[in-house]
């Protein structure tokens, strides 16, 4: 079973989710390798609704990724470019996602609820290790064949996955930095640049009939598994790829139909990083892919206006609009962890006094809350389990300065003000 920590604040109720441990389609080409790739949308028969999946994820004995340490990697040699702000937007959203590392609040906090046989949780424990700007020149050898014109565009470039992961695991030796099942390398590449599973297109290509938007996948490098995500430019084809909202703007090569991407094949990688741990035997499908093509992929949204800046997500601040994820515990698709705090106390309380306050919280997905903390407002905190007695505080001893507090019970969905503080001087 797994343990949550909770804080509830006087002034804003915010819960901190704690690394404490009490689909893509999964497909098999004919060179041998294991896929997993998010499909276009449309290329398969929507579902019910986002609750009427077929059954949940199974354990298949693999490991699970317990943290994440993550890398952008823009490879876009001379002649290729991004958009402009495209770059800036992909890392802010990955610095945003690292920012709220730990946090119930968000699609990665949803598969937290995952563990392995080694005794490893998929934690929500995200660092953003930098991004790269990769001009080495694309290969001429070995490429995919072009695309059959019926079926997919005309890009002037083509790469196998094989040359995918050669570069990824070149610019890893390149740079020292490390492989292994805590880290991964989400390469980007531009528009203009097609790409298959192998050499012949119909055998699976990216923007093509039957093909994939990005996929996630791993390689073996001097007996160290290196976890990669391919993430080709997905604004292309916002009917295929994209979200239909932007609350980010246009003005960054409509970069919100990545960043969607980018979180599906990060939050099934650290579920299912080798292929072998966490997906549903009966359809072949990772967490993210049972909740693609649904009736409602992405939820309620949480502001904006819908179809044109909607979004379901708050990271660090920030706006974005980003499909949910599945939860065995939940037997559905949720946008984050169903974490709920309550806190109980005096509504006032006069200088020089002991106010007393009592905290408690339920975790929906199956886990336990072990303890909680209390935030006053002031720059002042107490914690402890929930089983303890009240926590006491004194208001802060400025002369005439009434403390106003007020119980909180908040939903993960939609955090809410839970007090105040306001002077009285007389």
């Amino acid at each position: 079973m797994s343990t949550r920590f909770i804080t509830i604040g006087a002034t804003v109720c915010a819960l901190a989710l704690g690394v404490a441990a009490p689909a893509d389609a999964i497909v098999t080409k004919a060179n041998g390798q294991r896929y997993s790739y998010l499909p276009l949308n449309g290329s398969t028969a929507k579902k019910a609704a986002p609750f009427a999946a077929n059954g949940n994820l199974d354990y298949h004995g693999g490991p699970v990724m317990p943290a994440m340490h993550q890398y952008a990697i823009f490879w876009a040699p001379s002649g290729f470019s991004f958009p402009a702000g495209y770059q800036a937007a992909i890392t802010k959203y990955m610095q945003d996602l690292a920012a709220d590392s730990g946090k119930p609040t968000n699609t990665t906090s949803v598969g937290t609820q995952y563990t392995d046989s080694l005794g490893n949780r998929a934690n929500y424990n995200v660092t953003f290790e930098g991004a790269f700007t990769d001009t080495n020149p694309y290969p001429t050898n070995g490429n995919c064949l072009p695309y059959p014109p019926a079926v997919g565009p005309v890009f002037s470039t083509c790469l196998t996955d094989d040359q995918l992961q050669s570069e990824v695991s070149s610019f890893v030796s390149s740079h020292g930095n490390q492989r292994g099942l805590t880290n991964i390398y989400h390469l980007f590449l531009p528009d203009g640049v097609g790409n298959c599973f192998d050499a012949n297109p119909l055998d699976g290509c990216f923007d093509i009939a039957g093909g994939y938007c990005a996929y996630h996948n791993s390689f073996t490098s001097n007996g160290q598994e290196t976890v990669y995500s391919n993430q080709s430019f997905t604004p292309r084809d916002p009917a295929g790829c994209g979200t239909g909202n932007y609350p980010n703007g246009h003005a960054n090569g409509n970069v919100d139909d990545q960043l969607s991407v980018l979180s599906h094949e990060a939050n099934e990688a650290r579920e299912d990083p080798l292929l072998d741990a966490w997906w549903n035997s009966n359809t072949g499908e990772e967490g993210a892919d049972q909740c693609r093509n649904t009736a409602d992929d992405y939820g309620p949204l949480l502001g904006g206006t819908p179809g044109v800046d909607g979004f379901n997500q708050v990271i660090n601040g920030d706006h974005y609009i980003l499909q949910m994820d599945w939860s065995n515990a939940h037997n559905g698709c949720e946008q984050r962890y169903n974490l709920t705090g309550t806190a109980t106390g005096p509504s006032s309380g006069q200088v020089g006094q002991s106010l007393a306050f009592t905290a408690g919280g339920a975790d929906g997905e199956g886990g336990t809350v072990t303890g909680v903390t209390i935030n006053f407002g002031d720059g002042a905190s107490a914690s402890g389990p929930t089983a303890s007695p009240p926590t006491t505080r004194r208001p802060p001893s400025a002369a005439n300065t009434t403390l106003a507090l007020f119980p909180c019970s908040t939903k993960l969905s939609r955090p809410r003000c839970c007090g105040s503080m306001s002077k009285n001087n007389r």
